[in-house]
């Protein structure tokens, strides 16, 4: 069972982390359900729904991949049975972090089942993408900056756009957007990367934080302020902002498969990026209320077997 927590908008697991090694973690898990969290979804993993609760309610919004499983099951407000014999085993989200799913297509997928269905109605995703485009700036990530703001101008355009969507295309579209991961033994000038932990915490003191945010973090500075030996960062959400501090490039890790990626800072790039974003935020700020009802407008015909058949050529 998942939850979309109301904190930052993010989304992870109900339950705590358990050992299914131990025979007190599997009983844990058998029993422990949270009923006071709102926001608890079931996934597509591994999930039974009788047929005529689909006929009473609708089908899906088409969203998939990434939130059609949390808009259908919220919107159902169902009970959840979860046993212990029936599992999926897979790698953890942080070690298949993929910045086209989990920056473009989670975040603009969210918004569109929050306007159309009306879940998640205390869940702030436009505070959490505009938090996360600062962070992304501030590690040079700009492309990943930049499929932020993809998610909210393509949900803006309105669910006749999303009707009409090839998915597999833009999925490409924005995949192709990724950084392109290289085996971190062809880093050969920057040995250290495959020895330095990506992880690893350092703390910045309140003068360099209030340096880190009024520069974002070297941008507005010249270049001889900043270091050439690059840190080595976690290529996932992992953000640590000590680790940034005052550098010309950073060395992004994905220890699960030891690849990685050189970002460079662009000043050039950030900038536009800042212009553009404060484009998207304005008209966001401005026409957001309309687009959602618009969606909302649309909810009931996107649900329906007929719109499914057109939607997926079945009639052609």
């Amino acid at each position: 069972v998942g939850h979309v927590h109301k904190s930052d908008a993010s989304y992870g697991p109900q339950k705590p982390a358990l050992d299914m090694r131990f025979l007190r973690d599997v009983l844990e898990n058998e029993n422990y359900f949270d009923k006071t969290l709102n926001n608890s979804y079931a996934g597509w993993w591994y999930c039974c729904i009788p047929i005529e609760h689909i006929e009473e309610r609708g089908l899906p919004l088409p969203v998939f991949v990434r939130g059609d499983d949390v808009e259908f099951s919220l919107r159902n407000a169902p009970g959840f049975i979860t046993l212990n014999g029936i599992c999926i085993w897979h790698v953890g989200f942080a070690g298949k972090f993929n910045a086209a799913m989990e920056l473009y297509q989670v975040h603009r997928n969210s918004f569109v089942i929050q306007a159309a269905s009306g879940i998640c109605a205390d869940v702030d995703f436009f505070k959490r993408i505009k938090t996360m485009f600062w962070k992304e700036i501030t590690r040079f990530a700009y492309n990943n900056a930049e499929l932020l703001l993809d998610s909210i101008e393509d949900f803006m355009k309105g669910p006749e756009w999303l009707e009409n969507l090839n998915g597999e295309q833009s999925l490409k579209e924005h995949a192709a957007k990724n950084e392109k991961l290289v085996p971190l033994e062809t880093l050969t000038e920057y040995p250290h990367a495959m020895k330095d932990d990506p992880y690893e915490y350092k703390r910045l003191s309140l003068w360099s934080k209030a340096w880190y945010v009024l520069t974002i973090n070297g941008h507005l500075l010249p270049g001889f302020m900043l270091r050439n030996f690059p840190s080595v960062i976690a290529y996932d959400w992992f953000f640590v902002p000590g680790k940034n501090f005052r550098r010309k490039h950073l060395i992004a890790v994905n220890s699960n498969d030891n690849t990685g990626y050189l970002r460079t800072i662009n000043r050039k790039r950030c900038f536009a990026l800042i212009k553009r974003y404060r484009k998207v935020v304005k008209n966001y700020k401005k026409n957001h209320t309309k687009v959602e009802k618009q969606y909302r407008d649309h909810f009931a015909e996107m649900t329906t077997v007929k719109f499914w058949k057109n939607y997926l050529g079945i009639n052609k």
